[in-house]
């Protein structure tokens, strides 16, 4: 599983500066989101990590990661900030 969250949070890095699709939208949120449960989260709820769903809602991308055999979640909600001629994916949680 943290394999898993690895490869997510090193794809981020090639769709970071420059998107295009939706797809490509959606992966970079997840990898993002990803990165900040990582983070944020205690080692005990990163270890009962087990799902997540990701999918495109109006301007937003909203990811779901599931810990605690799905009993648990927590969303956040992911935009493409462009400022300064520079792109970054921003998560929230929500």
């Amino acid at each position: 599983m943290k394999k898993f969250i690895f490869v997510l949070t090193l794809l981020s890095f090639d769709f970071a500066l420059a998107h295009g699709t939706k797809s490509e939208l959606v992966l970079a949120a997840t990898a993002t989101a990803v990165d900040s449960f990582q983070n944020e989260e205690s080692g005990d709820v990163i270890d009962a990590f087990n799902g997540l769903k990701s999918w495109v809602s109006g301007s937003v991308i909203k990811v779901k990661l599931y810990y605690n055999s799905n009993k648990n979640s927590f969303s956040y909600e992911c935009e493409m900030i462009h400022s300064d001629g520079a792109e970054e994916m921003v998560c929230v949680k929500i």
